[in-house]
């Protein structure tokens, strides 16, 4: 006899909170690698600034220096080609704040007026060191600027130097707009996002597909296993255990009046495997596990009690 309907409606409910709970872990693992993504882009608009500031370095600050040592100052010449240079790269919003600053992290020229005779910062410190420095923050964001905050950008500070002299003469500070770089990113993110989401979607479908199966093929192996435990093997009737189950609930539903119950014995069994065989001894009693089988009513019950012993439960009408 199969599963009933609440037996059904049962492991249809256990299976969806399975499904439910197996959910929870393929959204956490979109999450932590949605932040990993985030933080390597992160990383990686950072790198791209510090990439953009080098160039500008090496191209167009370090020339201008001649190998100076800034805490001697700046040359009338330099500091107007430095204001020009600021003046420019400000105007166009590719550099909306340039520094130049000492190996002791001082600033000896400013674009925009700003963060002069104020204590150097530890970033500038550590890049007069030799030590670059990338921070995503926003313009006026430290504590000695002044004016309201201004666009998102990458604060890089690098070491200046000179072909002249192996230590760093001086300090480049310099804002890299954000804005360009998220903007790249995000194109290239976007689509790894999307991959990313049907990738873990396509995970789930498989391992939906996996319990769904798994749980159907646990479920025939109990049905068979329950089966088993109340049938015979070789006849498929009723066993001694189902047949004593039914006999009490037959008594139980018919309070005493129970109808007519029987057991069968074969006489001269031992002499059919003896002379025949077992496998003719098994076939005797398939055949007339059969034949039982055939001449009683439904709702009656055949069984196989054990060996040559069947049992015949006649129910009351």
């Amino acid at each position: 006899m199969g599963p009933s309907i609440r037996e059904k409606h049962s492991a249809t409910r256990l299976f969806m909170g399975y499904a439910a709970l197996s959910l929870v872990p393929i959204l956490a693992l979109g999450l932590v690698l949605a932040r990993s993504y985030g933080a390597a882009a992160n990383s990686r608009g950072l790198v791209q600034a510090q990439s953009q500031a080098e160039l500008f370095a090496s191209t167009a600050i370090e020339p201008l220096l001649d190998g100076t040592d800034l805490r001697r100052g700046l040359s009338t010449s330099v500091r107007a080609s430095l204001r020009t240079l600021a003046d420019a790269t400000a105007a166009d919003g590719a550099i909306p704040r340039l520094r130049v600053r000492d190996v002791d992290g001082r600033v000896v020229f400013s674009g925009d007026g700003s963060g002069l005779n104020s204590t150097p910062e530890e970033e500038a410190v550590d890049a007069g060191r030799g030590e670059p420095v990338a921070l995503l923050t926003h313009l006026n964001a430290d504590e000695n600027d002044t004016g309201p905050l201004g666009q998102q950008a990458v604060e890089v500070y690098l070491p200046l130097h000179s072909k002249s002299h192996p230590n760093p003469v001086g300090v480049l500070e310099m804002y890299v707009p954000y804005a360009p770089i998220q903007r790249d990113m995000d194109g290239s993110f976007n689509s790894l996002y999307r991959d990313l989401g049907l990738g873990l979607g396509v995970l789930y479908v498989v391992l939906a597909g996996l319990s769904i199966a798994t749980t159907r093929r646990l479920r025939r192996h109990a049905e068979h296993n329950a089966y088993l435990a109340e049938h015979d093997a070789l006849t498929g009737l009723p066993n001694r255990r189902l047949f004593h189950r039914r006999v009490n609930e037959m008594l139980e539903r018919s309070q005493g009046l129970a109808g007519a119950i029987a057991i069968i014995d074969l006489d001269r069994f031992k002499v059919v495997n003896d002379s025949l065989g077992h496998n003719h001894g098994d076939a005797l009693l398939v055949r007339l596990g059969s034949l039982l089988a055939e001449a009683i009513r439904p709702g009656d019950t055949v069984a196989r009690l054990g060996g040559d012993e069947f049992g015949v439960i006649l129910a009351r009408w």
